[in-house]
């Protein structure tokens, strides 16, 4: 890439402010997919992401355009360079200090950073990042009375939120980062810039649903799933035989919902479906020892297939050649930096935690195949989490922000493609992962020894009284005999817990409210129950 100066307009906060926000956030993408060492563009959309309500997303931004000021590169100096001679009046240019014209943007990046982080409120790791980022901006502009003001008053709010974190920390020990953060603009889990969403590019007619009815049925039709159908409904729910579920009183009218249909009557214990994962990973443990693409357990094998660079396990040279083409080349060379997310993942042996690794084996299939993230095979059609309840609260989980610069650092993702692996992209992943993923448990302990991700069983729709169970072999069966034309339902939670769990759970879980015929009748008791005592 050139080092000469690229005069080029950027437009102003205060222009941004003036524009519907999706365009100004378009605005700036184009912008910075144009010139990504640009500091200024990373800093200006931050402060635009943060207007809409995104604040984690504004980390980012800010965070990068902090890292490439830091860096001193040749074409951030031009950019820097450029702006200040292209964006300032005649006459105020020929008399700018332009190294002190410099040191104030840096300063503004530390203050964009620090608010977003403050805003955020993940952890107390990141409070105390924020007060010291905006400690070193203050101390850089020791003289700036207006950026002193204000950065006192940000710091002040700081300290506030960190002080509240740990009051909330001494009466909740075993508490797990969630942070609720109000999304208006979003939409089923998309981000309303997010042109990847087939779902909601689809018109809300009995043509659309016909259309997207025909792409999910093609994905069962390869995998020879002839006794089950797919159909998409615009509704609050789905209605299929007896069962009604995962009522979605957050949706609006014109939301879609997939039920998964039987296509003739179903025998007990008939495979309705067997698909093979989109991605597995296991946590590697030494008395759980598992094959690393498929995962089916190895320790029982007389000849283990090892990759003969970094060793890692699989269960046979076909797995071993299907691992090199598609994601373990990207992985291989690089295993040493990812040993750490094992040994994290290894020590909780909790979902929430498992889940970076799923994320680092999609990002390794992307970057090997050339793929966007959100259109690998699989992965286009699954739903992200979304709160079912409003529709807007979301829960963004501290891990999720924790980990995003030290998978782009491990993977050594630049400037050049921090676009194509944006933070919104890569967010909207972790919640298809952990509203999608099945969690694989250890022989020994039944902890979380794993997880695996699938594309059509995902499709089916939760019931607390289930006619579907998901076997160990990678296939859907039915525990019980089935009509033709009625839903097919698996649980995503344990059933044998009161109604008042299982619901608490799946909200949090997989952000609905179940309303299954089990549910519906458990209600009936209480209530009944409830008025008899009164």
């Amino acid at each position: 890439m050139s080092t000469n100066p690229r005069k080029i307009r950027v437009p102003a906060q205060e222009d941004l402010a003036n524009l519907p926000p999706n365009q100004s956030f378009q605005h700036m993408t184009g912008l910075i997919r144009k010139h990504p060492h640009n500091p200024i563009l990373w800093h200006n959309r931050a402060y635009v992401v943060l207007q809409m309500g995104y604040p984690d997303q504004a980390i980012s931004d800010a965070k990068h355009a902090c890292d490439l000021i830091k860096s001193g590169q040749p074409q951030v100096v031009s950019a820097l360079t450029s702006y200040l001679s292209c964006n300032l009046e005649k006459n105020i240019r020929e008399n700018i200090d332009f190294e002190h014209a410099e040191r104030k943007f840096a300063c503004e990046a530390l203050y964009t950073y620090a608010r977003a982080l403050i805003v955020s409120r993940f952890q107390g790791d990141d409070l105390k990042i924020a007060l010291i980022s905006l400690k070193d901006a203050m101390s850089r502009l020791p003289h700036d009375a207006d950026f002193q003001i204000k950065a006192k008053r940000l710091e002040e709010q700081g300290k506030k939120e960190y002080h509240n974190f740990l009051e909330y920390l001494k009466s909740n020990k075993d508490h797990i980062a969630l942070r609720a953060i109000k999304r208006p603009g979003m939409r089923d889990g998309r981000y309303p810039w997010d042109t990847m969403d087939a779902r909601g590019r689809t018109a809300r007619t009995k043509e659309g649903l016909k259309e997207l009815d025909k792409e999910y049925n093609e994905v069962l039709d390869k995998l020879g799933a002839s006794k089950v159908e797919a159909r998409f409904a615009i509704c609050y729910r789905i209605t299929g035989g007896p069962n009604n579920v995962q009522e979605t009183t957050g949706f609006t009218a014109d939301d879609l919902q997939v039920g998964m249909y039987a296509k003739r009557p179903i025998r007990n214990g008939e495979s309705v479906l067997c698909e093979r994962a989109i991605a597995n990973v296991n946590l590697r443990l030494n008395n759980d020892v598992r094959c690393e693409h498929c995962n089916v357990v190895c320790d029982h094998l007389v000849r283990r297939h090892e990759c003969p660079r970094c060793q890692i396990i699989y269960c046979s040279t076909r797995c071993r050649k299907e691992a090199d083409a598609t994601y373990h080349k990207v992985l291989c060379k690089r295993h040493h930096q990812f040993e750490w997310f094992f040994e994290q993942a290894r020590k909780a042996r909790t979902t929430p935690v498992t889940f970076p690794l799923q994320v680092v084996k999609l990002f390794a299939m992307s970057l090997q195949t050339s793929t966007p993230l959100l259109e690998l095979p699989g992965i286009t059609h699954l739903r992200p989490w979304s709160p079912a309840r409003d529709g807007v609260s979301y829960r963004i989980a501290s891990t999720v922000t924790y980990y995003y610069p030290r998978i782009l650092e491990a993977f050594e993702i630049g400037p050049e493609q921090w676009l194509d692996y944006d933070y919104w992209i890569y967010e909207t992943l972790c919640r298809m992962i952990m509203g999608n993923s099945f969690r694989i448990q250890a022989r020994e302990d039944g902890k979380t020894s794993g997880l695996k991700i699938f594309e059509a069983t995902s499709w089916f729709n939760h019931s607390c009284d289930p006619n579907c169970q998901v076997s160990g072999v990678d296939q859907v069966e039915a525990i019980r005999p089935i009509s033709s034309g009625e839903e097919l339902t698996i649980t995503y939670c344990e059933s044998d817990i009161p109604r008042a769990d299982r619901q608490d759970k799946l909200e949090l879980s997989f952000g609905f409210e179940c309303t299954c015929s089990r549910c519906e009748a458990e209600d009936v008791v209480t209530v009944t129950l409830g008025s008899m005592m009164i």
